[in-house]
């Protein structure tokens, strides 16, 4: 049984398909405690790469079908500070595309191409 496996998906979802758009440390930080009740999933995205776009769309499907957790995307080139932020909190080094299980404030899963 993996993270997904044991996650909800919350009640009142930011957006029909529980995504949200994070830019700034205070919706970072919101996340973070949101993921103490439960596993939520940040995807740092370049919007000047089309394989990020790809797996962005993959990701999305993922969450729609498996009733994953809240998904939360960050637009790297456009907020790179916040990834930087991110990338020191969680001890994972940044990449892109790369998708990240947050979950009890800490990172307990990542991959990246």
């Amino acid at each position: 049984m993996g993270i997904f496996d044991r996650a909800e998906v919350s009640a009142e979802p930011v957006s029909p398909t529980g995504e949200s758009r994070l830019s700034g440390l205070d919706d970072w930080n919101a996340l973070v405690a949101e993921s103490e009740t439960g596993p939520v999933l940040v995807f740092k995205h370049s919007t000047v790469c089309g394989i990020s776009a790809h797996v962005l769309a993959d990701v999305r499907d993922f969450v729609r079908q498996r009733g994953a957790p809240r998904l939360a995307v960050l637009h790297v080139v456009e907020n790179r500070s916040l990834s930087n932020a991110i990338s020191e909190q969680t001890g994972v080094r940044h990449e892109t595309p790369q998708l990240i299980a947050i979950e009890n404030g800490h990172a307990v899963w990542h991959a990246s191409h």
